[in-house]
């Protein structure tokens, strides 16, 4: 096989000559490339490290979205495995009057409560016997 040979193109006289410009206070021109230089490198390590910081936050949402569906896997065999009971409806309670005191104290002997008007519930019930129960283990620390 033969080889081509190419042709060159003869160099005019202009592209020989090289020309220099003058830079006035060279010294303070790279100094302020250096300056933007180094503005620049800042500034791109600030944007890796927001990057990472968002990367970070995906992976901590992914890790919290997959502990939310186990917690509600778990929570849904849990409500499975429990008997299911009706509880009677609650009865509301009418709220407590304020108390106003009189203007002049005078001193009188307490008066002992009385019973409560409405018949006592089962949550009731459950409450006091709570209460009770709370008092005397501070009664006993």
């Amino acid at each position: 096989m033969a080889k081509k040979k190419t042709k060159r193109k003869p160099q005019t006289k202009a592209k020989k000559e090289e020309f220099y410009v003058g830079v006035s206070n060279a010294n303070s021109v790279h100094l302020s490339l250096l300056e933007s230089k180094k503005e620049i490198l800042q500034s791109m390590k600030i944007f890796q490290e927001m990057k990472q910081i968002r990367q970070q936050k995906i992976e901590e949402k992914q890790m919290l979205r997959k502990n939310v569906r186990l917690i509600q896997v778990q929570l849904g065999k849990i409500k499975r495995a429990m008997p299911h009971i009706n509880l009677p409806a609650e009865e509301e309670k009418p709220a407590p009057a304020p108390i106003q005191q009189p203007v002049e104290q005078k001193k009188e002997e307490p008066k002992p409560a009385p019973p409560p008007a409405h018949p006592k519930t089962e949550l009731d019930r459950i409450e006091s016997q709570l209460q009770e129960i709370e008092s005397k283990l501070s009664g006993l620390q």
